[in-house]
């Protein structure tokens, strides 16, 4: 079976497709891929019951403004803004190191951009770390004009997940985000 994954890669499939074959080998599905070109929210509804991973990407992913990117969780009852911990860094090129502890916040914190033409790049995971309470880990890894930031958190939902929520610090202008789930 690799063989025949790898001989489609050579092939030239295209990077979406490459993540599709890679998320079903995975036991992961993937959204319909979006790409915003106005607005400050993208939202994900409808996430199937029993969903114990979910995965948040970005692809270049811009907005006109500056300040942070931000993720909410939801459940039937709406997106929650409160009771998300974490603690993380963003390094720099320059290998400067800012910590960021939010204890609790009011959302989870991709990143932060100062210049309204960076880009964002990478991915969120959320893992359901307790069904029985509906307890999320959630690991950050998100780059944007030579720096990265990488974070750990938590995040107690008052129902099952059903819905994720993007939020631009500004209008979207460009890139993709999609989201994977299982």
């Amino acid at each position: 079976m690799s063989g025949i994954i790898g001989a489609n890669l050579v092939a030239g499939r295209s990077s979406g497709q490459i993540a599709a074959v890679a998320a079903a080998a995975a036991g992961l599905t993937q959204s319909a891929v979006q790409t915003p070109t106005s607005g400050t929210t993208v939202d994900f509804t409808g996430i199937p019951s029993g969903v114990i991973e979910l995965m948040v990407n970005f692809n270049r992913l811009d907005s006109d403004g500056t300040g942070d990117w931000k993720i909410f969780l939801g459940d039937s009852g709406g997106f929650e803004t409160s009771g998300y911990y974490s603690a993380g860094y963003t390094i720099s090129g320059s290998s400067t190191h800012t910590q960021d502890n939010r204890d609790p916040g009011d959302y989870v914190k991709m990143c932060n951009v100062s210049n309204n033409t960076w880009e964002v790049l990478g991915s969120v995971h959320f893992h359901l770390a307790d069904d029985g309470t509906n307890a999320w880990s959630v690991g950050v890894l998100c780059g944007v004009a030579g720096a990265v930031t990488y974070s750990a958190g938590t995040k107690l939902l008052s129902g099952e997940l059903t819905q994720v929520r993007v939020e631009a610090p500004g209008d979207f202008v460009a890139g993709s985000v999609s989201i994977l789930h299982g």
